[in-house]
């Protein structure tokens, strides 16, 4: 009978026992050097079974009351974080609607001081005459209350506050004593959480070689796209977020009470596809405008056809930067561009490939100031577009255009707006 060689890699001596450490034959100069390895394991197993003896002696009502009560305690933070971000985000989005009509609040807190102020002379004199008859007073009563009334209406025509009651009933909680655990259900969790998509900022002195600019509003406000290798990666999560939707659809439940500003996915009705978007107002009921954060496009969508963004769906930024044409006004000293000059913008330089040049960036003027070139030249210098428009410096042109900003415009051009929406630098 021959006698085996040991099963070690590169030994040639023979066998001579069977290791139970490695499950093979060895020679005995592997089985001594694989001793201390059984030990060694037989002493760690040796620790966990007396630390799982611990667990086991301890185990008692007051330690599941406790970790029971750890999960409730965490629910109950999140709920009211919750509440906490919602009402911090109503609070600044209350703030910006007022501050947009400072002006006209102090127009009528002028008009009105003057009636106050007309009514008090009114009233001074039939004191100092002593001729109060009941029909001064009772026009003076009713002026008064006019006011009251005024002040009233034009307070709700600024900004109307609705609010819904908070449901929070006893199955929000569920206690299975059968399997000893604890089923929590958020405050509407799900539905209501919040996912923001970071937002492109690009240094000054970056080059785009190979861009597009995919929507023009006017030379001031145009969507430009990197052909970048950010490019393929945006196309994969694409295609993996419309086959998740394709098929999520069936299953979830539409996006709930949607506010202005929410990041979601909507359905584009021309190519029926999934994009991420962002709520900018409700036309109606049951329709609100979502612009498509990736390519610039607005559409007026109804509510069934708006649901939850994934957090595996936001890892890469908004792939649209929009820009100002740098150095470059309105001929005729116009306050905004002519429709046909931003016709005329747009038919030049939509879909095609530009090279873009990022200049230095104005204060307190959210977008990016570029020079766009169209086939190595500067499209400001295309003979058609050139007579059209006229010189002006940077700070000139983010202080006329800045000033006009509207909040709509804000969330259309994927600019920054509160503190929740996120900057990433890019290049």
């Amino acid at each position: 009978m021959s006698s085996k060689s040991c099963e070690i890699s590169s030994c040639k001596h023979q066998a001579s026992a069977y290791c139970s450490h490695c499950t093979k034959d060895v020679c005995e100069l592997h089985s001594d050097a694989h001793v201390p390895l059984v030990k060694d394991k037989s002493h760690l197993l040796t620790d966990q079974l007396n630390e799982l003896t611990d667990r086991v002696n301890t185990l008692s009502t007051i330690q599941i009351i406790e970790q029971s009560l750890e999960i409730l305690d965490e629910w109950q933070c999140d709920s009211h974080r919750l509440i906490d971000n919602v009402y911090t985000s109503k609070r600044q989005e209350i703030e910006a609607v007022i501050e947009g009509y400072e002006q006209e609040i102090l127009q009528h807190q002028s008009e009105q001081n003057q009636i106050v102020n007309r009514l008090n002379d009114e009233l001074r004199k039939l004191n100092v005459k002593d001729k109060r008859s009941q029909h001064d007073l009772e026009h003076i009563e009713r002026t008064i209350i006019d006011i009251e009334t005024n002040l009233s209406l034009f307070q709700k025509k600024i900004i109307n506050i609705q609010t819904k009651k908070l449901i929070i009933d006893k199955e929000c909680i569920i206690v299975q004593s059968a399997n000893n655990s604890i089923q929590l259900e958020n405050v509407d969790r799900t539905a209501n959480a919040k996912v923001y998509i970071k937002m492109q900022v690009i240094k000054p002195g970056i080059v785009w070689k190979n861009a597009k600019i995919i929507t023009a509003d006017h030379p001031s406000a145009f969507f430009v796209q990197n052909e970048s290798d950010v490019q393929q990666q945006f196309r994969l999560l694409t295609s993996e977020m419309n086959k998740y939707y394709d098929k999520a659809v069936q299953t979830l439940q539409p996006l709930k009470n949607v506010s202005v500003r929410d990041f979601c996915v909507a359905h584009y009705s021309k190519d029926k596809r999934w994009y991420r978007a962002r709520i900018v107002l409700r036309t109606s009921p049951s329709t609100v405008l979502v612009v498509f954060v990736d390519n610039g496009i607005s559409e007026s969508i109804s509510d069934d056809r708006i649901y939850q963004l994934q957090e595996k769906f936001v890892q890469l930024p908004t792939q649209v930067v929009v820009c100002t044409l740098s150095e470059a006004f309105p001929k005729d000293d116009d306050t905004f561009w002519p429709r046909a000059t931003a016709d005329l913008f747009s038919s030049m330089v939509k879909n095609k490939t530009v090279e873009i040049q990022f200049m230095e960036k104005e204060v307190d003027y959210p977008l990016h100031f570029v020079n766009v070139y169209l086939n190595k030249e500067s499209i400001k210098n295309q003979s058609h577009l050139k007579r059209l428009m006229t010189y002006a410096s940077n700070p000139v042109i983010a202080k006329h255009f800045g000033n006009r900003l509207t909040t709509m415009e804000y969330i259309l051009y994927n600019l920054p707006f509160t503190e929740d929406d996120c900057l990433i630098e890019c290049s």
